[in-house]
């Protein structure tokens, strides 16, 4: 199939040259008359529709090819700023191409031992180093033992770049600088030049993979010969000193210090070169390959998998300070074990709850995320006690990573169930170790369902007839590990930057001689002074009782055990997501908040991050169904602003809760429909945004940088009959919070772009000192603002209440500028100025004689105020400060 018969080529080489030489001229007018009309798009670019996350394309010959895998698409391009949006109608007049996929492009490096063909050639060519060698025929392709499966298709730009080395006419050897194995025998050998006589060929023992990666081979591309094909060794140059005397085949079936077969997955970590793509969805992340593992997460800084060999009685006999499982030993030893050396550790706690019953068996059941491109393979995940022991456990993928811009899963594991039994003998907390990269070797066949070994919560926060789940046993992580899988945003851990000691200490503090260890949390859960009177409490139960819900509170709250890793906090989240879930109606509003305008519900109130948190950390699938239903909540509100109309209800709230539903219900449900969705609002936001709207009643709106609306539509009562386009400063937070979830799963860079008009909105628009007599304040925003009219909502005094949240929008775009390469220094300014207002303004909501008068000493007042500082602010000294590294 892919290869060219030499009598057959003779043929039609022949017939080709009687063609040209007798019916010339009817050959050039055929070829003249088909030739192709001019293509409406650029060839050899990238091409989407607005309404699709589809990205194709374009051939020479102008046909439409679809990208099926992002890692294919960074061979042709360095960038999804690369990929251009036209009308689908434009789009849809290009042919599709009968190929139907994309070979791999000019940017792609097969590396060495790699088999490929274009599509346009049956040719099938070895690349070795610089040069490729062209295989003359098929039985020639497996007379060599090379595998039908490693062709790869390339573009012809790709192959174009190897120079032509001699052909492959042989079947007696090997070309040179092949890797080479022998049935049976663990032990890789590179074929190269003798030094003495370039005409013959000798075998160099390859030892161990660090100079097996340095060498740039590929783990998959061995070849294993037959025993008869034999070549003399020579000095092993690499690392090898001892073995200078071998000159026949070595049949060690034990030796692990270098089993390379392609087939064992003990070796193939954290190697596989077939994917070089640079993931441009998120910053954090150094890469996407699509091999097991890439980049160096957590806590070890090894990433580079090393067979352990460990064989009683054996001998170290290659030097590199482990014990040789060579025959004589391992043979009949049966303590000889190979073992690997992990990639990455990470020490969770399990946290058993008075729930639990000790001295039986319990199941543990929680889940771990995962960095991008961090793990693909769940076998590759292990647990162990706390003397180092291998725990029995079932782990599978509760959910991939997803790429939003193309609508397809990832190769690589966002969060892993893992779930076994533990007897406790107390109720202390109990350390155990996750373990990435090697094999798993204990295994439980079944699971449960993770709900089934969950206990109703019944006590003063949630009574029985709350009807509030949890586990009887919590696992926590490490913050840091927390902050590096971009659960809701890239963060760090609380107090790794001193000056955000006043924002971390709001949250944390629980020191009991500074404000009888409070804080805003606590007061958010009523864990409180004993002196607070009931009715100072919060109440979030209660029908009717919704403002503490406002902006997320669940999530918010997950914020917190994210860059804490406590127990207490993951134990009020899943509590509060549970709590929220249950409440969460047939048509996806939440049903404490009812409105008199049935059947629509408060789009405000509608909201899917916590319940994904909540899944991705406890391995619970029970709210699946929930993201459906917040998704058709989403549908009822029309997010295309009607520059005509003068009654409510559009704002950048709305906006923001109904982008942010379909964002989350398609990395909890990966439905392409949601992942459309989402890039069709995204279309539309950032063209309302470049381009402001105009009415007959008010003009043209200016073009301030944020989006632009009615007063009158804004809140419906704001101002009645004013002339105003206007934009919400502290709302618009809510939107780039949006924004920021919508980049991390589409990598769409015109988010960087917009971050940046939105805080060139922020800084010369809607913040200026609205003096705060003798404070020293600078700056605060107002409450409704554009470059025609400002409102405040009360006073200075109520303004600054929002200049913690409107500090999220300067500081993404600083971020953002740095990340385009742009000035950021402006965005730096202007943040300061609004963080010394939020730390004066949160310094002003602390009392510590509040609990002498029946008062919390951290007032939360309204109650909503917690979700709106901290939601979206999590990642405020990430954005700032970085994270280190």
């Amino acid at each position: 199939m892919y290869f060219m018969d030499i009598k057959k080529t003779k043929i039609l080489i022949f017939l080709a040259i009687f063609v040209l030489v007798v019916g010339g001229t009817f050959w050039f007018d055929l070829s003249t008359s088909f030739a192709i009309s001019e293509c409406s798009l650029t060839t050899q670019k990238a091409y989407k529709s607005t309404n699709s996350p589809a990205v194709y394309y374009i051939t020479s010959q102008c046909a439409k090819r679809s990208f099926n895998k992002p890692d294919v698409f960074f061979s042709y391009f360095d960038s999804w700023k690369d990929v251009s949006t036209v009308k689908k109608s434009i789009l849809d007049s290009i042919a599709d191409d009968g190929l139907g996929f994309m070979p791999w492009g000019p940017n792609y490096d097969p590396q060495y031992g790699a088999l490929v063909k274009t599509v346009d050639d049956p040719k099938v060519y070895l690349l070795l180093g610089e040069e490729k060698y062209w295989i003359e025929s098929k039985s020639i392709f497996n007379a060599l033992n090379y595998d039908w499966g490693w062709i790869e298709d390339v573009d012809s730009s790709l192959l174009d770049k190897y120079s032509t080395g001699s052909v492959i006419d042989y079947t007696d050897r090997h070309p040179n600088y092949s890797l080479v194995k022998y049935s049976g025998d663990p032990k890789i050998y590179r074929l190269e030049p003798d030094p003495n006589d370039s005409s013959k060929t000798v075998k160099e023992h390859i030892v161990n993979p660090e100079e097996f990666k340095n060498l740039g081979y590929r783990w998959d591309r061995i070849i294993t010969v037959e025993n008869t094909e034999t070549y003399p060794s020579i000095t092993d140059v690499v690392t090898d000193t001892t073995d200078t005397t071998d000159t026949t085949n070595d049949t060690d079936t034990t030796d692990a210090t270098s089993d390379s077969d392609s087939t064992d997955t003990t070796v193939n970590i954290g190697t596989d070169s077939s994917d070089t793509t640079d993931d441009s969805t998120d910053e954090s992340d150094s890469s996407s390959n699509s091999g097991s593992f890439t980049g160096d997460f957590g806590n070890n800084s090894d990433t580079t998998t090393i067979p352990d060999e460990i064989c009683t009685g054996g001998l170290d006999e290659d030097g590199d300070g482990n014990v040789d499982c060579d025959d004589s030993n391992c043979i009949t030893d049966t303590a000889c074990v190979v073992d690997n050396k992990v990639f990455d550790t990470m020490v969770a706690t399990m946290n058993p709850q008075a729930s639990l019953s000790l001295g039986v068996p319990t199941t543990v059941s929680f889940g771990v995320p995962f960095p991008k491109g961090f793990i693909s393979d769940s076998s590759l995940i292990r647990v162990k006690d706390s003397q180092g022991n291998e725990i029995p456990v079932y782990v599978r993928e509760l959910l991939p990573w997803r790429d939003m811009s193309v609508g397809s899963d990832l190769s690589s594991i966002r969060s892993a169930l893992i779930q076994f039994d533990y007897t406790f003998v107390n109720y202390n907390p109990v350390n155990i170790t996750i373990e990435m990269g090697a094999t798993r070797t204990s295994n439980v066949a079944t699971v449960k369902p993770v709900r089934d070994n969950w206990v109703l919560v019944n006590d003063e926060d949630y009574p029985a007839s709350s009807g509030v789940y949890e586990p009887m046993v919590y696992v926590t992580l490490p913050a840091d590990w927390l902050g590096d899988c971009v659960i809701k945003s890239k963060t760090v851990s609380y107090g790794s930057h001193t000056a955000f000691d006043w924002y971390d200490n709001g949250l944390t503090n629980d020191d009991p001689a500074v404000n009888n260890g409070q804080n805003f949390f606590k007061t958010m859960n009523n864990d409180v002074d004993s002196r607070v009177t009931e009715d100072n409490d919060i109440d979030y139960l209660n029908e009717g009782e919704y403002e503490p819900w406002l902006f997320d509170r669940a999530m918010a709250m997950y914020t917190v055990y994210i860059r804490s890793g406590n127990v207490e906090t993951l134990k009020d989240s899943h509590r509060a997501t549970y709590f929220y879930a249950l409440h969460i109606d047939d048509n996806g509003y939440f049903d404490l908040k009812p409105v008199s305008w049935a059947p629509y519900g408060d789009l405000k109130y509608t909201y899917g991050e916590s319940m994904l948190t909540d899944l991705i950390l406890t391995g619970d699938e029970g709210m699946l169904d929930k993201f459906d239903l917040i998704a058709s909540a989403a549908g009822d509100y029309n997010y295309v602003l009607d520059p005509e109309r003068t009654t409510g209800l559009w704002t950048e709230r709305h906006s923001a809760f109904a982008w942010l539903a379909y964002i989350t219900a398609y990395e909890a449900t990966g439905n392409t429909t949601y992942a459309s969705k989402s890039i069709e609002m995204a279309d539309y936001f950032f063209d309302l945004q470049n381009t402001p709207p105009s009415n007959s009643s008010y003009g043209q709106a200016p073009n301030d940088g944020a989006l632009m609306h009615q007063l009158w539509v804004h809140e419906g009562w704001w101002k009645e009959g004013d002339p105003y386009w206007v934009f919400s400063p502290w709302m618009s937070a809510l939107f780039v919070d949006a924004m920021q979830r919508y980049y991390y799963h589409s990598g769409d860079s015109r988010v960087l772009e917009s971050a940046q008009r939105f805080g060139d909105a922020m800084i010369d628009v809607a913040v200026e000192d609205q003096s705060l007599g003798s404070s020293g304040i600078k700056a605060m925003p107002w409450y409704i603002a554009s470059s025609l009219g400002s409102f405040t909502d009360s006073g200075p005094w109520a303004d600054r209440e929002h200049c913690l949240d409107v500090a999220k929008i300067t500081a993404f775009a600083y971020h953002a500028a740095n990340l385009n390469g742009g000035n950021s220094q402006k965005y730096w300014d202007g943040t300061m100025e609004l963080l010394d207002c939020a730390e004066w303004n949160q310094d002003n909501w602390v009392r510590s004689s509040g609990p002498e008068h029946g008062l919390t000493i951290y007032r939360l007042n309204p109650a909503r105020k917690f979700n709106w500082w901290f939601r979206t602010t999590s990642d405020l000294d990430y954005l700032l400060y970085g994270d280190g590294s």
